[in-house]
């Protein structure tokens, strides 16, 4: 009995290495990263080694570790002592989907309006047109994307590398650069960005900037609902100074507040209003509120731009 347990478990396992390496291996061929591997970089060089149980894949990058692996020099698949290279249907000259741009010949400003689509606003910078070909077939990218005919994440994938920078992921392609930029939050809204930018522009300041923000607390003092419209008022305590000021305060937050319980609020200063600090009506009045809590400490952030 306890033989038999001894080498279910080893079949099991056997079987799980197996399934690893076969997952693992049809990812490399379809060009992407291995899953089940804990990665090496050789330092001065542009060699990297992903090894895992009893495999590994070896890869040689041309420009930088973000490229795709069929942009690399070399790729190889195989045991820790051998690997034999991978060859792949196609080369970056050769895509599924090629593309064509138009650019501006005078450019005055870095980007304009392009569309929107599922959360994602789309800009152009410095370009006019954007055109995908495939099968011989030519379309503007903005229609492809919106009939589904291709999704952003087909367009991101023919990219010839890539690369996380500050504020964004930049995608490179032989004529132009792709920005997707981190979301923000605005107007209580989370916001995507989408730059489709020329290839000489600098890229650095093309993402919008997350509006500041800053935390008050206040003690709620009083507070007043409205039966005929959204607002109602509220006196609040700045802590630790013994100053009340009364407030008008949309229902939303005001609902919740709990009489003499400390309150953190979150301002966000969306079109970077230049307010004095100490000035609470004109917080309230000026800048959105975007979060109110329950304190748990005393904050008096200043106002930010």
């Amino acid at each position: 009995m306890k033989k038999n347990m001894i080498k279910c478990l080893l079949l099991i396992v056997i079987l799980s290495i197996i399934s690893i390496i076969t997952i693992d291996y049809h990812r490399v061929k379809n060009n992407k990263f291995p899953l089940f591997t804990v990665k090496i970089t050789k330092q001065g060089s542009n060699k990297e080694f992903f090894i895992g149980s009893f495999y590994q894949v070896k890869r040689i990058y041309k420009n930088n570790r973000q490229e795709r692996l069929a942009a690399s020099k070399e790729v190889s698949f195989g045991p820790w002592f051998f690997s034999f290279p991978i060859k792949y249907k196609y080369s970056i000259l050769d895509r599924n989907i090629e593309f064509e741009v138009v650019k501006k010949e005078h450019c005055l400003k870095e980007k304009d309006f392009y569309f929107s689509y599922n959360d994602y606003f789309f800009n152009k910078a410095c370009l006019d047109e954007v055109y995908l070909i495939s099968k011989s077939e030519k379309k503007v990218l903005r229609d492809s994307i919106i009939s589904d005919e291709f999704s952003l994440n087909q367009i991101l994938g023919e990219a010839i590398s890539f690369k996380e920078e500050e504020r964004h992921i930049l995608y490179n392609y032989e004529d132009f650069n792709i920005l997707v930029c981190d979301p923000i939050l605005y107007s209580d809204e989370i916001q995507s960005e989408v730059i489709i930018a020329h290839k000489k522009l600098n890229t650095q300041n093309l993402c919008n900037n997350n509006p500041c923000s800053f935390t008050k607390t206040f003690k709620v003092i009083h507070k007043q609902l409205s039966m005929e419209e959204e607002y109602g008022t509220v006196t609040l305590e700045q802590s630790k100074n013994g100053r009340f000021t009364t407030v008008r305060l949309h229902h939303i937050h005001l609902l919740d507040l709990e009489l003499n319980k400390n309150y953190d609020f979150r301002f966000i200063n969306t079109k970077r209003v230049d307010l004095d600090d100490n000035n609470i009506e004109e917080l309230f009045q000026y800048l959105e509120i975007f979060k109110v809590e329950e304190s748990k400490s005393f904050l008096n952030e200043k106002l930010c731009y």
